[in-house]
């Protein structure tokens, strides 16, 4: 039987995954590739950029490692949910975030041979890479698990005892 939390993680995950594409779908349908929209000057325009690496344009045109980087990733998350996550609910979160990140993203490449990017911030000839709301769930889920880790440290509850201990003991 599959834990609550995990439940409730993969319920997060379909919302994230439904954020993304659904806003993806739109850039697509209302943008030709490289097109773009200036919404505030100077500062943020929504445009339509094809991505087939990973952050930043690493690893481009590696759609099948990083597919199976993503696959691979995504289950090692949930073999180790529980340790990972130490059934603290903002590491849950954080988690939550991060798959559905990676599977918004890992659904372009499959379907659409790179990510979808439409998210542009710029100031005058200083301009920060496109992105997308995948790509920002998983930039919040990091820092928010780093958050975690700074504030509760390292540490998780045994099942049996409920009590914290350190993994490194």
């Amino acid at each position: 039987m599959i834990r609550p939390e995990i439940l409730k993680s993969f319920a997060g995950t379909a919302v994230i995954i439904c954020a993304d594409q659904c806003t993806k779908l739109l850039v697509m349908q209302y943008f030709t590739d490289g097109g773009y929209r200036v919404i505030i000057p100077d500062l943020f325009s929504l445009v339509y950029l094809k991505n087939t690496g990973a952050a930043w344009g690493i690893l481009s045109n590696q759609t099948i490692l990083l597919s199976v980087f993503s696959i691979i990733v995504l289950c090692l998350i949930y073999i180790n949910f529980s340790m990972i996550t130490s059934k603290l609910p903002l590491r849950i979160l954080a988690i939550t975030l991060i798959s559905g990140g990676i599977c918004g993203n890992l659904i372009d490449r499959l379907l659409r041979g790179g990510v979808v990017d439409f998210l542009l911030f710029y100031y005058k000839n200083l301009q920060w890479p496109a992105f997308n709301i995948a790509d920002s769930a998983i930039t919040i889920g990091v820092c928010t698990y780093i958050y975690t880790v700074f504030i509760s440290g390292n540490q998780y509850k045994t099942p049996e005892s409920k009590a914290t201990v350190s993994p490194l003991r």
